[in-house]
């Protein structure tokens, strides 16, 4: 009989999980796949590609004309047969990133309830220029909303 030490154990253990965890990666419908790539085109669905985005759906997004509001998304978010690939990245994008989007413009007092024309159109100015994906966009708003908060310095903010 062989008697196996703890390192010998941690090692088997995790050449085991290396290998489901390799093989969920590139099983196509495997979660984790999905996960990861949905991560990855939400990095790489940047600057003046997600602003045209934006402007292409804006209007099937919005048909009342008085903004996007978290309810929309959330019936775009139930119909993707509507929507490519594409298009249906950015819905995902645009409720995920819905406070940092909708706060571009200060337009009601408090935090916004939707993303207007002009929040739309301050973003497409951030992406077109900057270059950002949303992901950097909404760290970087994350960053100045806690410089605003009473007590907090970038020092202790962890920024």
């Amino acid at each position: 009989m062989t008697i196996f030490n703890n390192d010998t154990r941690q090692k088997a253990a995790k050449a085991a999980f290396d290998e489901i965890m390799d093989k969920a990666k590139y099983d196509k419908s495997s979660p984790l796949h999905k996960q990861l790539n949905e991560a990855e085109s939400q990095r790489t669905l940047r600057g003046a590609r997600l602003a045209k985005l934006l402007d292409k759906n804006f209007e099937k997004l919005d048909p009342n004309n008085d903004g996007i509001t978290r309810d929309e998304l959330a019936q775009a978010l139930l119909a993707p047969w509507g929507f490519s690939e594409e298009d249906f990245t950015l819905i995902r994008l645009l409720q995920k990133y819905f406070d940092t989007i909708a706060n571009m413009v200060d337009e009601e007092p408090g935090s916004d309830s939707r993303i207007t024309l002009n929040d739309k159109e301050v973003l497409n100015q951030f992406l077109i220029y900057s270059d950002l994906d949303l992901y950097t966009l909404s760290l970087w708003r994350a960053a100045d909303d806690v410089a605003d908060t009473p007590g907090i310095t970038n020092e202790n903010a962890n920024i």
